[in-house]
């Protein structure tokens, strides 16, 4: 560096000098020497060298997303880090060398960032890189005082509109494959069992299915919380919408169950006295069903209280559509 600069002082020198005579600088051998933009060049040149080994992913290794993004992450913070400690003393205070350093890594990291999104990620796969860029960030704010989205959020936001979208899609394809799951399992199994439904603690009977599809709702408005903004609205949103679906399937084996037991189930008690095991608990499993159709009825207003307490969101601010979609989906279930 102090070539360098040496150089780049002779070539000021000489400029001013030349000036003077209406000479330009470039008419003399060698110069300008333009070392000090050379050493730019290569110092760029060095931080896409340290991302190379970034660009080949391999795919097919199971929970490889995880392990590449911690490789990525911890090499960014540590050069970071390094850069800091050691590299800042090197270089002329003009050069801001640490502000270089954090340009050039977070472009590098951001294109790296890109090529990740245009593959074909699995919801858990963008949940986890949201989650890891706005953790890598944080880390960086705490331990090295630069806030990183000075430079540009790490995903930017159209492509986090777009990883958003996606993962709002696999929640809508995965809560509608458990709809299907929960309902098969308790009108074929339960159902069928000749077993009474279980009980809550204060002795009202209902099944698993209510719980199960909490839990799983509750998992995926959760995790939005790593894309941030009203990602988890949104996911909420999409939850009740399979509620609908859920409810539309239960009512129809419901439907369909009542049938069965008032044509079939009858005529069998009043032919042999003992009813088929299907039938045996009808009674009790119709109250099950409409205890199970109470706690949707319960979730659902939780859920609303959620939005207006822990996000901080007045209710006279949700949207008419957020409204009547609620309203509906308690009536439904009613």
């Amino acid at each position: 560096m102090k070539i360098v600069e040496r150089e780049e002082k002779i070539d000021v020198k000489l400029e001013e000098r030349l000036s003077k005579q209406n000479i330009p600088l470039k008419h003399l051998p060698g110069r300008p020497v333009k070392w000090r933009k050379e050493a730019v060049w290569v110092l760029e040149q060095s931080v896409r060298k340290r991302f190379k080994r970034f660009e080949i992913i391999d795919t097919v290794e199971k929970g490889w997303m995880k392990g590449y993004l911690t490789d990525l992450g911890r090499s960014f913070f540590q050069d970071l880090v390094s850069v800091k400690n050691n590299v800042i003393p090197l270089f002329p205070k003009e050069y801001q060398i640490f502000q270089f350093y954090v340009t050039q890594y977070h472009l590098n990291l951001s294109e790296t960032v890109e090529r990740l999104i245009k593959m074909d990620l699995d919801a858990g796969s963008i949940l986890l890189l949201m989650s890891w860029a706005k953790s890598l960030s944080e880390s960086v704010l705490s331990d090295l005082q630069v806030d990183l989205d000075d430079h540009g959020a790490i995903v930017p936001p159209h492509l986090a509109k777009g990883l958003e979208a996606e993962a709002l899609k696999h929640i809508r394809e995965n809560v509608l494959q458990l709809n299907e799951k929960l309902v098969t399992f308790e009108s074929e199994r339960d159902w069928n069992s000749g077993e009474p439904p279980e009980e809550d603690i204060e002795g009202h009977l209902q099944t698993t299915l209510p719980r199960d599809l909490f839990e799983v709702i509750q998992q995926n408005i959760d995790v939005m919380k790593a894309i941030g903004g009203d990602s988890r609205v949104k996911a909420m949103e999409v939850c009740w919408e399979c509620m609908k679906d859920l409810q539309t399937k239960y009512n129809s084996v419901i439907e369909q169950y009542a049938v069965d037991f008032f044509t079939d189930g009858l005529k069998a008690m009043h032919d042999r006295g003992d009813p088929k095991p299907r039938y045996r608990m009808f009674m009790p499993n119709m109250i099950a069903c409409a205890n199970n159709c109470l706690l949707c009825i319960e979730y659902l207003q939780e859920q609303k209280e959620f939005l207006i307490q822990e996000l901080k969101m007045p209710s006279n601010k949700l949207s008419p559509e957020f409204e009547a979609t609620f309203l509906e989906l308690r009536k439904e279930f009613q």
